[in-house]
């Protein structure tokens, strides 16, 4: 089955379930291709919905929290997204990086976002 054929039908999966008032059940993978589906479309109709959704089934998964804090930052609710970043245990990496990064300089944080780089240097 080609990938657009999957997400079509994930998609479609969730809307009626989301329509009826009730709460589809997807397993992380399924929702991170619901979302990909999504912003390759450029549709963020259900964007929010999904994540949320997401966090509910599965909230210790990585990728669904990564997804939540950049949904904070569209939304430039980018002192929840620090504070989503600082709750990762998940070792740094280059996305967690350059989300703090943003955060940082969306809210003129420009000292934190220089001792920000010249930690990452000095790793």
């Amino acid at each position: 089955m080609k990938k657009d054929e999957a997400s079509k039908q994930l998609f479609n999966r969730f809307l009626t379930a989301w329509q009826e008032g009730k709460e589809p059940y997807f397993d992380a993978d399924e929702i991170d291709r619901l979302l990909d589906s999504l912003e390759e479309a450029d549709d963020w109709t259900y964007y929010d919905e999904i994540v949320r959704l997401g966090m509910r089934l599965h909230p210790a998964h990585l990728e669904l929290k990564l997804r939540q804090c950049k949904l904070y930052i569209i939304r430039h609710k980018f002192a929840q997204a620090l504070d989503l970043l600082d709750s990762l245990a998940e070792p740094p990496g280059q996305d967690l990086d350059m989300l703090r990064l943003e955060c940082y300089c969306n809210l003129h944080k420009y000292e934190k976002v220089l001792s920000w780089l010249q930690h990452l240097e000095d790793i």
